[in-house]
């Protein structure tokens, strides 16, 4: 029996029968879709005024509420950002790190802007080890958060910071109700309660850590907000609440001073562009890792993808090697500009992927950790890949206490798409790096630190085995797996798209993009559809495995490992981490939008 026909049988025993929209499709435009393969799950939320995509039902349903009260796309993501840090603070806190990609349907403008965390001005690699850039207040970044929020308003909003707040303090008082989803990441923090007594003071108040259905609050952050709404964003940056989370960082032997934080400024920038198919792709400039999943779109481009069949052992073959250029490239350059140059202009041409479809052999999986390429030189001359080029590093020992088969869900960020009536559109990426961030509050501000310099290295780039572009320096901005996308038809963003969840971000943003503009699914159905994840969850282990989600391994384990893949095996990760995506799309010719948000999570769509 033929691959691709097996795989169809099994995703009927799978999934069940087809499932068909009726009604009034005539008037969805684009919407309208033949589905390539059948997959019974929730369905894309579809709406005419307003859309958030984001990955918590409170936060989705409170950005609705601006837009109802008459708020535009980005008065309602900065209320939903306020919203996720009171009900996911295992992904995001204000002294967070967020990329933000802009469409200003006024101006017809696309704008990116980055609010990263930034090295204190005293850090230096002598300063730390790999353990203590991972948790506690060395760990912690200067906050990049709370600014880009006030810039977004003050570059584009309507409404006040107090207004917007005004839902978000509910939570922060009163409490929500922790998901089964929350408690699994509440689970990997046993050790916090010992370690960082002033994060259980908050986040574990009864000494232990809290179950399904138990309510969570935080009331010291319902202060520092509500200080905010009067006396501003300095307030967080040079004021009581930038003294309070200073002092406490440095009794704990952190960095941070106040000059860091009174230094603190965002950065407007110009996206970076490419095409797919007649489609323009815009993403956020470096530091943020859009570069690589563009650059991977941008080498498969030129494959008959249609023709290999969904998820066949042909597409998944190319597109996994395809994945791994863009990911040695994202690696050697998705750095901060200011000390770095960046090729970006090369990495994302016509040339370049040329030369990096040169390096794909299509029967064989490159082995180990292969070396990032020459975009100067191969962007005028394509003909020159793989010439002289360094064989690819042995793959390392799987560690087990940093391989995806022990982190499941560990990187800890969450995405967020919005639209509005007026064609305005929002999609960003905020983060604190891993589950909890740093693992610590700071004083009684109920501001959870981030752990951004987990994401620098002290030394080697461990695909290269060179010296590293991500090595720590004073006010650098670190390397991170944010990376939200814009697809636009005729000048206007057609698909918003981002996702979360480390390394496994930029491949899901891939893959559903992928699924949206070559098979024709629908939001929701894209972000259903199995994936795969090539490395390690973490960016520092050097992980070069396979990894399958249970629907599609059985079908394609065998013939990958005969193409030299290796498969990790389901008895070590029955269902791995494969970057959680939310995207919306909008119809070029009603403007009607249609979202998804990731199931294996508590995504959400709401519209109206």
């Amino acid at each position: 029996m033929c691959r691709k026909k097996k795989y169809s049988i099994l995703v009927r025993l799978l999934f069940g029968s087809c499932l068909v929209f009726g009604g009034a499709s005539a008037a969805l435009g684009e919407f309208t879709q033949v589905y390539p393969w059948p997959i019974v799950t929730k369905q894309s939320v579809y709406a005419a005024n307003g859309m958030v995509s984001s990955a918590h039902p409170i936060a989705s349903m409170i950005g609705v509420d601006i837009l109802k009260k008459g708020g535009n796309a980005f008065d309602a993501g900065v209320a939903v950002a306020l919203a996720l840090n009171t009900v996911e603070p295992w992904m995001c806190s204000p002294a967070g790190s967020s990329f933000y990609l802009i469409y200003d349907a006024k101006n017809k403008e696309f704008m990116a802007l980055d609010a990263d965390n930034l090295a204190p001005y005293a850090a230096t690699p002598d300063k730390f080890t790999r353990d203590t850039l991972r948790e506690g207040c060395t760990a912690m970044g200067i906050p990049g958060n709370l600014a880009g929020y006030f810039a977004v308003l003050e570059k584009y909003g309507t409404m006040s910071f107090a207004q917007l707040l005004e839902p978000v303090l509910y939570y922060l008082e009163r409490g929500f109700v922790l998901s089964p989803i929350g408690e699994r990441f509440y689970q990997r923090m046993q050790h916090a309660i010992a370690l960082f007594p002033n994060w259980a003071r908050v986040y574990a108040p009864t000494g232990k850590l809290p179950k399904t259905g138990a309510i969570i609050k935080n009331p010291d952050l319902a202060r520092t907000y509500r200080r905010l709404a009067i006396y501003g964003r300095d307030e967080f940056y040079k004021g009581d609440i930038a003294r309070e989370m200073v002092a406490y960082n440095q009794a704990n032997g952190g960095l941070w001073t106040m000059k860091d934080l009174a230094d603190y400024e965002v950065q407007w920038k110009k996206p970076i562009h490419t095409t797919y198919k007649g489609f323009d792709i815009y993403g956020c400039p470096p530091p943020s890792s859009a570069m690589t999943w563009m650059e991977a779109l941008k080498t498969i481009e030129a494959y008959d993808l249609k023709q290999m069949g969904h998820n066949s052992t042909e597409y998944m073959h190319h597109i996994v090697e395809a994945f791994k250029l863009a990911h040695a490239d994202g690696y050697q350059w998705a750095t901060d500009p200011d000390f770095v140059e960046i090729p970006i202009n090369e990495l994302l041409s016509d040339n370049y992927a040329i030369a990096q479809r040169k390096r794909i052999d299509p029967n064989q999986a490159a082995k180990g950790r292969v070396h990032y390429g020459k975009p100067k030189e191969w962007a005028t001359n394509p003909d020159l890949a793989a010439r002289n080029m360094p064989p690819p590093l042995p793959p390392l020992p799987v560690s087990v206490a940093q391989s995806v088969r022990h982190s499941i869900y560990n990187g800890c960020t969450t995405h967020v798409c919005v639209v509005d009536k007026l064609g305005n559109a929002l999609t960003y990426t905020h983060t604190i790096g891993t589950i909890f961030g740093g693992h610590d509050v700071l004083g009684k501000t109920g501001v959870l630190g981030s752990n951004s310099m987990d994401w620098f290295d002290l030394d080697t780039n461990i695909w290269s085995g060179e010296k590293s572009n991500l090595i720590v320096e004073p006010r650098k901005r670190n390397r991170f797996t944010l990376c939200p996308g814009i697809v636009a038809k005729d000048g206007k963003p057609y698909i918003l798209i981002g996702g979360s969840t480390a390394e496994t971000t930029m491949p899901g943003v891939f893959q559903v993009l992928l699924n949206m503009l070559e098979f024709g699914m629908d939001p929701q159905q894209a972000i259903t559809a199995p994936r795969k994840f090539y490395g390690d969850i973490l960016h520092y282990t050097g992980g070069t495995r396979l990894h399958l989600e249970p629907e599609i391994r059985d079908s394609l384990k065998s013939d990958l490992e005969a193409k030299g893949h290796e498969i990790v095996p389901a008895d070590e990760n029955f269902r791995m981490t494969t970057g959680c995506i939310q995207t919306i799309m909008i119809d070029p010719d009603t403007g009607n939008f249609a979202g998804g948000a990731e199931i294996r999570l508590d995504g959400h769509v709401a519209g109206f």
